[in-house]
């Protein structure tokens, strides 16, 4: 059997796929209190995205938590260039076009905050390990992890199912993951604080919650 197409990321970040407006007001919520409750919002932080073209994330954690940098990481100009044309001003976001399974540049800013929504589900099993290390790299010792990626729940194979029969699909290459396998790829990086299911969406995302180890790479 061949590999499935891949999903086309700049007809994407043009169009954005339905309900995903709903679904992101959900996940931003989500974000927002896991950081709430495992940072000290009193410190300036840095913030950084991976995969995080045309992020509908920005806006709302700059606003909640005004950080020092907020970093988007990722390898399609298409959705940095719809990130930039958004927030042209701000001088606090810093764009970096970069594969995340090569290794962080090592003058990369690192986070207090590193985390990604629907990313590491759409690289190929041999390299989903490499996608998850990616967000230690980019962390700052001690710092937070957020990962969220949908997992195959009967909500989630539903939706699935019906979306693909009604032609909505576009997310070809993306591969539900266990929660249990995500765990067990986090290994020593760092210490999962909260794994759970969120439900307020048709395509349920599981987000696991990880306070970095203390020896992860130094930050700038």
């Amino acid at each position: 059997m061949g590999q499935p197409p891949k999903t086309n990321w700049d007809s994407y970040y043009c169009t954005p796929y339905r309900l995903s407006g709903l679904t992101r007001y959900f996940t931003n919520r989500l974000l927002t209190g896991s950081i709430r409750r495992c940072l000290s919002t009193q410190q300036t932080i840095k913030i950084v995205e991976l995969g995080g073209g045309g992020s509908a994330f920005y806006a709302g954690l700059r606003d909640k938590f005004n950080p020092r940098h907020y970093v988007v990481v990722d390898n399609n100009q298409a959705g940095l260039d719809k990130l930039a044309e958004v927030a042209a001003k701000d001088e606090r976001l810093l764009l970096i076009n970069h594969d995340i399974t090569k290794p962080a540049p090592t003058n990369a800013i690192r986070g207090e905050v590193v985390f990604s929504v629907g990313l590491i589900e759409h690289f190929p099993a041999e390299l989903t390990h490499r996608a998850i290390a990616a967000h230690f790299d980019w962390a700052v010792p001690n710092g937070l992890v957020i990962i969220t990626y949908p997992t195959p729940t009967w909500l989630y194979r539903s939706s699935r199912w019906i979306s693909e029969r009604m032609g909505w699909w576009i997310f070809h290459d993306e591969t539900p993951l266990k929660m249990s396998t995500v765990a067990s790829l986090i290994g020593n990086q760092g210490k999962i604080v909260q794994h759970y299911i969120n439900w307020f969406t048709p395509f349920s995302q599981a987000i696991i919650v990880v306070r970095a180890s203390s020896d992860s790479p130094n930050h700038i």
